[in-house]
């Protein structure tokens, strides 16, 4: 498509408006929302949508457990972990987390959100499946 056919964005109502750059566009026009209003550290309400429970869990082996959250979101996976030992390796899908050992911990790639269904969480020769406490998926 031609350059010459775009055509420039229109701030929304309900958003502050944010200074424009060079080539015309705001942040409200990229991102969807006011960059001078949302922190992705600090405000999760505005971006988690919903909070799901699996459907149904099958343990693998003595150190490996699979969640089903049929029929799928997109999002993350948090963990909350109980009795782990310092230094402890649990992989969560594609996350690698180290256990700290104090307290009860919680684990997930916040950065990473994707498209999960089944999610495999196995461990070092420590981990026992009763280490999970609780597994939520976040839909964003």
């Amino acid at each position: 498509m031609a350059t010459a056919l775009w055509q420039p964005a229109v701030p929304t109502e309900g958003y502050p408006s944010a200074s424009v750059h060079d080539n015309g566009v705001t942040a409200e026009s990229i991102f969807g929302y006011s960059h001078h209003s949302y922190n992705t550290l600090t405000d999760n309400v505005q971006r988690a949508h919903m909070i799901l429970r699996p459907r149904y869990f099958d343990i693998i082996d003595s150190h490996s457990v699979s969640y089903d959250f049929a029929p799928g979101f997109f999002g993350f996976v948090r963990v909350t972990l109980r009795g782990c030992r310092r230094g402890e390796r649990i992989r969560i899908g594609n996350l690698l987390y180290v256990c700290s050992g104090e307290m009860d911990e919680q684990a997930f790639a916040r950065f990473t959100p994707a498209f999960m269904r089944k999610i495999t969480i196995s461990g070092d020769r420590h981990f026992k499946p009763e280490q999970v406490q609780e597994v939520e998926g976040i839909c964003l």
